[in-house]
């Protein structure tokens, strides 16, 4: 069918019809179905293919590379083809197909342009992505295997496409990220950030904006809490989501999201230091514990502007940093001691409430553990070093 397409466009004026490209390729022309763009597609890739060569000149036959640079179609003319020529695979099942004819019409013909490379080169990568998204139901090795064609390993893609290897490989991650979104409802109450199976997918490519959006959708108390310090695993896994979300340069939504909470672990992790720098002798200036103090404030401001469900994860996070954090600034004079004249909060514990941005609810909780930390005090005969790590531990 080819040949013949070719023969007819050859001698054309012979045959005593249109025999012109935008003719030829249309898929009426050799079809009675409308969308069957299969013998169209090929023979625009026999044309490009053709327009690399040079033959010598003929008397009466224009040589063949001259025929294929006469009928060049422009980049968003093969790019609608291979959209059309990729669904119709697809629809018929035959998505790995769909890959390689999307891959294969991304390769820039000679002569195109940067701009044309660089517009090619844009359409496989989305075209690729979009159908990887839809279709890839199980982890390989980074690999499609096309019928009748062989394997289209992430080197190939990245080679044609002018891609980093690593980049395309994400782009596997990504797409079963996808399937399991899709198949899975985002408010399984099962679901846990060390476990899930999605937000693992999201991070291993790169996809930082939905793991930072799992990690505030998954979040909860257990995950932020511990009797005696932070949790490592927790750690660890916001500090890898807080350095992919720079690199994305997302620091912002980071900021005012999940980056908050991040702070008060470190906060907390740094105060359980501190006690124990204070039970081998060591000091902290009042100068360091006052900029600590304005970093739980902004923290705490920070996460009150964040969904109820997220402040619910969190709020015993706020109570213990914000315990430990009064112990130090009370006992170092940083701010003025509760009267023994009772168990309620006097003006400083009144101020750091206001400050904290804690929920109304958990006022009495803080207070409760504040006085219980001041009877301690008092009946202690000569207090000499915070516990912090004490303290922490009284706020369940």
């Amino acid at each position: 069918d080819i040949c013949y397409e070719i023969v007819r466009m050859t001698f054309q004026g012979m045959v005593g019809r249109d025999t012109s490209l935008a003719n030829s390729l249309h898929p009426l022309t050799h079809s009675s179905e409308a969308f069957d763009s299969e013998l169209s597609w090929h023979l625009q890739q026999v044309l490009e293919t053709l327009s690399a060569y040079s033959h010598p000149p003929h008397a009466h036959v224009p040589p063949l590379s001259l025929l294929a640079r006469r009928n060049k179609l422009s980049v968003s003319q093969k790019c609608a083809l291979a959209s059309q020529f990729a669904t119709q695979l697809e629809m018929a099942g035959q998505w790995q197909s769909a890959c390689y004819v999307c891959l294969s019409s991304s390769e820039p013909a000679p002569g195109d342009t940067e701009d044309a490379r660089e517009a090619l080169t844009a359409f496989g990568a989305a075209q690729i992505r979009g159908l990887l998204c839809r279709n890839l139901t199980t982890k390989g090795d980074g690999s499609i295997t096309v019928p009748g064609v062989g394997r289209l390993t992430a080197a190939d893609v990245a080679a044609t496409l002018s891609k980093p290897e690593e980049e395309v490989r994400r782009w596997f991650a990504e797409a079963l990220a996808w399937r399991v979104r899709s198949n899975r409802g985002p408010h399984d109450s099962s679901r846990r950030i060390f476990q899930d199976e999605e937000l693992a997918l999201a991070m291993e490519s790169g996809w930082w904006e939905r793991s930072h959006e799992l990690l505030l959708l998954l979040l909860v108390p257990d995950d932020v809490e511990h009797a005696s310090k932070p949790p490592e695993r927790t750690l660890s896994l916001m500090r890898h989501i807080s350095a992919g979300m720079i690199k994305a340069h997302k620091a912002d939504v980071w900021d005012s999201g999940a980056g908050p909470i991040l702070e008060l672990l470190e906060i907390w992790d740094l105060l359980t230091r501190l006690d124990q720098d204070f039970e081998g002798g060591g000091t902290i200036s009042h100068a360091s514990l006052t900029r600590i103090a304005g970093k739980v404030q902004s923290a705490c401001d920070r996460i009150s502007r964040l969904t109820v469900a997220v402040q619910r994860s969190v709020v015993g996070l706020s109570l213990k940093v914000s315990q430990s954090l009064w112990t130090y600034l009370h006992l170092s004079g940083i701010t003025p001691p509760p009267q023994p004249s009772g168990i309620q909060a006097d003006t400083a514990s009144a101020s750091l409430l206001t400050k904290l941005h804690l929920p109304p609810s958990q006022h009495l909780s803080l207070l409760q553990a504040l006085a219980s930390q001041a009877l301690s005090a008092l009946s202690s005969v000569a207090p000499t070093a915070p516990r912090g790590g004490g303290a922490v531990g009284g706020a369940e």
